[in-house]
């Protein structure tokens, strides 16, 4: 059986061989000694000197002697269930730690795992709260404790997605430069705001959409701590266009569908904007390729036909204002 480094449960390697676990004793010469994890066995192995934080290092056994109890199949099992665990909340570190585990476990249940030696969720719930911690800020409860450092100012691409943070107007704006260089090429601009799904210490969360080569896609997301003229103004004044004010709720009905839940932590909404900005990016290619937009639905488009065509009528002089306000308003009723 081939050696391998793990991380053991508190977070240290462990060396696994032979179905035993060994923990790191030290190291002399061109060799490194092993002993066995548990006080009352004195096996120990000699191994030569590699990396142990390089799971592709070639181990080589030089010498070992025999324990003195039953081999660590469960333990090393569960070790390798807790590491399964943090990997996938590295991964993703803003979803619940029970939904990670019950995917994790899952997963290794169809893969021919041994449910009995999987740990059950109130045994591995502290370990995956620190390793969660580790990787996940610390939510801001006001808005000057909100810092946006790292992995969380980039795409999941790793361009620049964090734009502007004003603290004193409770701004806080994310946008990519292609974006904003398509957003500068659109002739049509429209803004719209949610309050169900913007996180805390914020109340609106405003987008900023352009109609480019026939689609209407979201340019800029902007999360602000309340309504008034001023926090507009500088969201305006900060992507630096011409803006006018239009519809935009079936993004937001969209929008507020993928998040699920009512005000979200920071951490989790620029996830979702991640996720959110990577399908504008697929439509901002389709575009420049030239790929025909997406179909609206049939009841959209014969009500944009049944206005152009009242419109057309009072151009024509065929309705007067009157009946043509009153043809307006019956279509809105009817759709």
């Amino acid at each position: 059986m081939a050696a391998k480094v793990i991380t053991g449960n508190r977070g240290g390697k462990v060396l696994i061989f032979d179905g035993y676990k060994y923990q790191k004793n030290r190291q002399r010469n061109e060799s490194i000694y092993w002993r066995c994890w548990r006080i009352e066995c004195r096996a120990n192995l000699k191994t030569n000197i590699f990396d142990i934080n390089d799971p592709q290092a070639i181990i080589r056994i030089f010498e070992h002697n025999e324990h003195t109890h039953e081999s660590d199949d469960t333990s090393i099992y569960r070790s390798e269930t807790l590491n399964a665990l943090k990997d996938a909340i590295m991964e993703d570190p803003t979803v619940p730690i029970k939904r990670v585990y019950d995917r994790v476990s899952r997963v290794m249940n169809r893969g021919g795992g041994d449910r009995e030696r999987i740990p059950e969720f109130h045994r591995v719930r502290t370990s995956m709260t620190r390793a969660r911690l580790e990787q996940v800020p610390a939510v801001p409860h006001t808005v000057d404790d909100v810092s946006i450092l790292g992995g969380w100012r980039e795409t999941w691409a790793g361009d620049t997605f964090f734009l502007h943070q004003d603290n004193d107007w409770g701004i806080l704006m994310f946008a990519t430069d292609e974006e904003l260089k398509c957003l500068q090429k659109c002739s049509e601009v429209y803004i719209d705001g949610t309050f169900r799904t913007c996180p805390r210490p914020y109340e609106q969360y405003v987008t900023i959409h352009g109609k480019y080569r026939n689609r209407v896609l979201c340019f800029v997301n902007c999360l602000m701590t309340g309504r008034q003229v001023g926090q507009y103004r500088q969201v305006l004044q900060s992507v630096k266009t011409q803006v006018r004010r239009a519809s935009g709720h079936r993004f937001h009905r969209q929008w507020n569908t993928s998040v699920a839940v009512r005000h979200p932590s920071l951490w989790t909404f620029i996830r979702c904007m991640k996720d959110q900005q990577g399908s504008v990016e697929t439509s901002i290619d389709a575009a420049n390729r030239g790929d025909n937009p997406p179909k609206r639905r049939r009841k959209w488009r014969e009500m944009e036909n049944r206005l152009q065509r009242l419109k057309q009528e009072y151009m024509n002089g065929t309705r007067n204002l009157m009946d043509y306000w009153d043809a307006v308003c019956h279509c809105v009723v009817i759709f």
